[in-house]
């Protein structure tokens, strides 16, 4: 996944280093989010892709930044493992527009949280490191690990509709 979020000048061959232990690369990406009720409120987030999860979750954070209406005020539970229940939230459900990659707008529905996340290790990629990602044949990551916080977690679903795919497997087994 290419995401504009690291300045190059921030990659710098002290900041290359191999990983000295297993380390789980977040499929995290740069998304710009806007309210779908008035698209002024625009804002550039970390967004997680979770294939496990059962639905799309957003900080109440910024839901308040971008001015989003509640569509629907609820508790939910989330399902836990082997059919045992998890813990149950109050949550407004809201609607949050998408400006994919592509030019395209996309909807999505999300439940608010105070925190949808811990802290995540992922990679910012620019455009002008998306060539040394496809021309590194060792298991080194050439760019730095950025350990943050997404604000939004989606459905892996979304991530086909984002058109989101690997390009490449390193050495390291990460995929790119």
């Amino acid at each position: 996944q290419v995401a504009a979020a690291v300045p190059t000048s921030a990659v710098t061959s002290s900041a290359i280093r191999p990983f000295d232990e297993p380390v789980a690369i977040s499929p995290c990406c740069k998304l710009t989010v806007f309210s779908t009720r008035d698209p002024s409120h625009i804002m550039q987030v970390t967004a997680f892709s979770d294939s496990g999860a059962q639905g799309s979750y957003l900080t109440e954070k910024v839901r308040d930044q971008l001015h989003l209406p509640s569509v629907e005020h609820n508790q939910f539970t989330f399902k836990g493992i082997a059919g045992f229940k998890g813990a149950t939230h109050l949550s407004d459900r809201v609607q949050l527009g998408v400006l994919l990659s592509t030019g395209a707008v996309h909807a999505i529905d999300t439940h608010t949280l105070t925190k949808v996340t811990e802290n995540l290790l992922h990679a910012d990629i620019t455009e002008k490191q998306h060539d040394l990602l496809l021309t590194n044949d060792s298991s080194v990551l050439p760019i730095p690990p950025v350990d943050c916080e997404p604000v939004l977690t989606v459905r892996s679903n979304f991530y086909y509709i984002a058109n989101s795919i690997p390009i490449k497997q390193l050495q390291s087994g990460f995929y790119l």
